[in-house]
């Protein structure tokens, strides 16, 4: 058996296997599995796409776009005043997506 460079697969009480990887902001990632195999694919798209550069934290995946499109509008300084407030039903919806929901 080989040991591994980046990540461990362990078997859980529950008979589940968990991935367990460090993601590039230092913070411990853990995935559980019905197998082995399946444990150590998921570490292995993580460790190519770390090295790619394409990683995404899977927690802003659970997000709702109203928030995101929130928080970007108010880090936004470049925006008017009127450009933050909601647009009337029927109005555009360039300046607040979260108005066209």
């Amino acid at each position: 058996m080989t040991r591994r460079d980046f990540g461990n697969v362990r078997r859980l009480e529950s008979g589940r296997f968990q991935a367990r990887y460090v993601d590039r902001n230092g913070k411990t990632r853990t995935v559980s599995f019905d197998s082995k195999k399946e444990a150590a694919e998921h570490l292995a798209e993580a460790r190519a796409d770390l090295k790619r550069g394409r990683w995404q934290d899977p927690s802003i995946a659970r997000r709702r776009f109203g928030e995101y499109a929130q928080e970007w509008l108010d880090a936004r300084v470049d925006l008017k005043p009127s450009h933050r407030r909601p647009r009337p039903a029927g109005g555009r919806c360039t300046s607040r997506p979260t108005s066209c929901l």
